[in-house]
């Protein structure tokens, strides 16, 4: 493991994070100036659904990385390919096994969602485009493992930077050149897939030219070996679709597109901190492989204990911004309509402070192989959101906030509490181990969102120049805080590390 990488992987992921807040929340109100609420509602939901088909090559893509990069890491350059051919090879025949499928689901779409009057073809164009996306995806995925297996994050994120840009840049040129439509939305994201693949294979042949394609090197022994580890991740995974991708479905069947189309517009920023968190997280995987796999067992627990308490305090400084600037946010950012649902956006982005900071966590339990009991524990829980958000926003009549709420208890009683009690649990640490680190990343995370609400209501954010001056007041003074009262002198000097040279020397001189 290159560890000189660490510094520009989390700068490149950051970039990334930054390039798709900025296109994203752009994106937004862009498209529903020019395909309105319910059109706009669509396309998220459409996309999501077609992504539901991956539970089928999840299996295959969950485990391909640890198995070729602990292989790598041993010099065993054949048993490798037989790992990269196999999976590469199975996941093409599982995409031409899913092609009716596929071809079904576009053909009767008005089966599976509620689609106005009008909006019938282009969504059919849409589901066209999404399904060619999500077959694109999956051929990219076994390329991809070439920046994992390396930690070359910094390329994975290029290539995602340019593949945004791209189809940024092709949404407003269809938009321009003819009467936008939802399908030209479609378009842009399928020349963006196509980017992403030329890139991955771009990456693979320059990180991993030890690998190559051949067809004889598949291997059924394995493929079972793949479909062994992978098979409670496509169990988790479907937990996890009910947590967190089946709301819009439920939005859109039980409250009409058109509310659905204003709960997809604030979930939003639910969606921007799950990437954030989630492209970070992406960043401790391999350290954790490496340090498994030479069996430095202290080193392990230290690293990850860190990783928590990292995510859970850097999480906390842009979900409280959120929350507290909440109103001024949606105001300046969709407009006056949207105001009235900054309760909404509070109830779905709070929680994530802890809960996503247990994502580091996600990577020992593949790496020591400990998926079953995670992977029952998320399918159940999954259920219960599915049935308690149908509850509260049908019966009960809360409507797209009860479909929040439910998803904000379940989420939080799955990740903030079973998943660092697990995870102390197999590396053989006091249960609250883990758990305690929830407390502090809490606690800044109201601080701040109180300091932000403050702020706001004194009137000194009325623009988007003011909300990020105020925005980025309230960041310095978080950073200086946690660095000289939050962290301990060796966190301190971990960070400190990492900084360039000069900045070091600014900071450590007396």
């Amino acid at each position: 493991m290159n560890q000189g990488h660490f510094l520009v992987n989390l700068i490149t992921n950051i970039a990334n994070f930054i390039v798709t807040v900025v296109v994203g929340l752009w994106m937004t109100p862009y498209l529903i100036h020019y395909l309105g609420i319910t059109g706009y509602g669509l396309i998220p939901l459409i996309t999501t659904v077609t992504s539901y088909l991956s539970v089928l090559t999840l299996s295959i893509n969950a485990s391909v990385g640890r198995f070729v990069t602990l292989l790598m890491e041993r010099g065993e350059a054949e048993p490798a390919n037989r790992v990269f051919n196999t999976a590469l090879f199975s996941i093409v025949a599982i995409l031409l096994v899913l092609l009716p499928v596929g071809i079904w689901i576009v053909s009767h779409a008005q089966l599976l969602l509620v689609i106005p009057a009008g909006y019938q073809q282009q969504a059919h164009w849409l589901f066209i485009c999404a399904f060619a996306v999500f077959v694109l995806s999956q051929l990219a995925s076994p390329f991809e493992i070439a920046s994992y297996c390396r930690n070359r994050f910094d390329l994975r994120n290029g290539i995602a930077i340019l593949t945004l840009l791209i189809r940024a840049g092709a949404i407003v040129c269809l938009f321009h050149l003819s009467a936008p439509r939802i399908w030209h939305v479609g378009i842009g994201y399928l020349l963006a897939a196509i980017v992403s693949v030329i890139g991955a294979v771009v990456v693979w042949r320059i990180q991993l030219p030890q690998l190559r394609i051949a067809p004889r090197l598949f291997d059924w022994a394995v493929l079972k070996a793949l479909v062994g580890m992978g098979g409670w991740v496509v169990v988790n995974y479907i937990g996890s679709v009910l947590f967190i991708g089946i709301d819009l479905v439920i939005a859109n069947r039980l409250l009409g597109p058109r509310d659905a189309g204003q709960y997809t517009t604030v979930l939003q920023w639910s969606v921007l901190l799950r990437l954030m968190a989630g492209t970070v997280a992406a960043v401790f995987g391999p350290p954790v492989l490496y340090l498994y796999a030479r069996q430095n067992h202290q080193g392990l627990v230290t690293y990850l204990y860190r990783a928590v308490k990292f995510m859970g305090l850097a999480l906390a400084l842009p979900i409280g911004l959120i929350c507290g600037f909440a109103r001024p946010l949606l105001l300046l950012w969709v407009g006056t309509a949207f105001v009235p649902l900054a309760g909404l956006l509070l109830i779905i982005t709070l929680h994530l402070c802890s809960n996503l900071a247990t994502l580091p966590l996600v990577s020992v339990q593949i790496a020591m192989k400990r998926v079953r009991l995670p992977a029952m524990v998320t399918c159940v829980g999954g259920l219960l959101n599915l049935g308690l958000a149908v509850l509260l926003a049908g019966p009960v009549g809360w409507g797209m906030y009860g479909i929040a709420i439910a998803g904000a208890l379940l989420f939080t009683a799955n990740y903030s509490f079973f998943a660092p009690i697990y995870s102390a649990r197999i590396l053989g640490q006091p249960w609250s181990y883990f758990l305690k680190e929830m407390i502090p990343t809490m606690i800044a995370t109201v601080l701040v969102g109180s300091a932000a609400w403050l702020l706001a209501a004194s009137g000194l954010v009325a623009s988007w120049a003011s909300l990020i001056g105020v925005g980025c007041g309230i960041a310095l003074a978080y950073v200086a805080i946690v660095f000289s009262l939050v962290l301990s002198a060796a966190e301190r000097e971990m960070v400190i590390a990492l900084l360039p040279t000069k900045m070091r020397r600014l900071l450590t001189s007396p």
